[in-house]
């Protein structure tokens, strides 16, 4: 029973990594269409395609709308956080 335990926890030990590779592309994916859909459902009538900000529709006077691609923003926006310091 022991050298079964042993052989399971040593194949496991192999498999897992592809596993959790496999998990965080999924994720990843997964957080990427959920933005494209919020941009597009919330941002993208006033921020424009590229984010280069607009004239808010129906706003009197006219009002215009952020940059949301500024410098500023790019550091955040890094995969990752130890990159942006």
């Amino acid at each position: 029973m022991i050298i079964a335990t042993g052989l399971i926890l040593t194949i496991y030990g192999f498999v897992d990594p592809i596993r959790q590779a496999n998990a965080r592309e999924r994720q990843e994916n997964t957080s990427i269409e959920r933005g494209v859909e919020s941009y597009a459902t919330l941002c993208y009538a006033c921020h424009g395609t590229e984010g280069k900000g607009a004239v808010v529709p129906g706003s009197d006077p006219p009002r215009v709308t952020p940059q949301l691609n500024r410098p500023q923003f790019a550091e955040s926006w890094k995969a990752d956080p130890d990159e942006a310091k």
